[in-house]
């Protein structure tokens, strides 16, 4: 496989997360040496909690929209392939989950991957396209949560940037599904790799400070609904939307393996 991959991450007063992200890509030193490179972004943290892992630092917290457009704009000034921009708190084994995704996106020329996911706690996530079926492939899906995704570069093209009223994070999956779909572009869940989330570890350990816990909440909800309810993607959002929450994969759904 010839290609080129920019293997990136946020991370906020996560110092932790940061090094433990270098350390699952890292075992996997031969595919990241040959294909990849690492861009761990510090998105505003504290002096004190900046990772020896960190690559690029940002002075202030612009959030996961602010972040992944950062991302984004250094992937497009470059020449890569494919974009992995994981979340912090994502955690997997990694002997060979590199290798194994991108013979997956090559084979079936799949725009938006990711793997199926796994929440850290009892209650999982909402969204039960990202839910392992069983399948032993790759699903074709309408809609993946942004949690763990590998984009080609013509959907990054397509994506870049994205809008500064979903700059908390909340709505950035909908909105590259929208263009994805729009584009006719693949989006695929694998059912042979398999992530687990720690979900909103920042939030959720108190570590995001320059916000109320509850005003993030209230403000990531609110932004995304006024953000798609004004826009030309009302419809499509709320069928994306009931499509996420109800889906049942079966090989009569529409949704079948590449």
């Amino acid at each position: 496989m010839e290609m080129k991959i920019l293997l990136s991450t946020l991370v906020h007063n996560t110092p932790d997360l940061a090094d433990n992200m270098l350390k699952q890509w890292n075992q996997e030193q031969n595919f990241v040496n040959d294909h990849c490179e690492i861009m761990i972004v510090d998105n505003g943290s504290d002096q004190n909690n900046v990772s020896k892992s960190t690559t690029h630092r940002l002075e202030t917290n612009v959030f996961f929209g602010g972040g992944c457009n950062v991302i984004m704009d250094y992937f497009l000034q470059g020449d890569y392939d494919y974009l992995l921009l994981f979340n912090s708190d994502i955690i997997y084994h990694g002997y060979n989950f590199l290798n194994i995704a991108f013979k997956e996106i090559i084979e079936h020329n799949i725009d938006i991957y990711t793997p199926s996911v796994i929440n850290g706690k009892i209650e999982q996530c909402k969204w039960k396209t990202v839910h392992n079926w069983g399948t032993g492939g790759v699903r074709k899906v309408k809609y993946i949560d942004d949690q763990s995704p590998i984009f080609s570069r013509r959907m990054i093209e397509k994506l870049y940037p994205f809008p500064d009223s979903l700059y908390l994070g909340y709505g950035t999956d909908f909105h590259e599904c929208i263009i994805a779909n729009r584009n006719n572009f693949n989006i695929g869940v694998s059912d042979n790799l398999t992530v687990c989330h720690l979900e909103n570890y920042t939030v959720q350990t108190d570590k995001l400070t320059s916000i109320t816990k509850q005003q993030y909440w209230n403000d990531n909800y609110h932004n995304m609904m006024n953000h798609f309810n004004s826009s030309e993607y009302a419809q499509e959002y709320k069928d994306l939307f009931k499509y996420g929450e109800d889906y049942n994969y079966t090989n009569e759904s529409g949704d079948f393996l590449y």
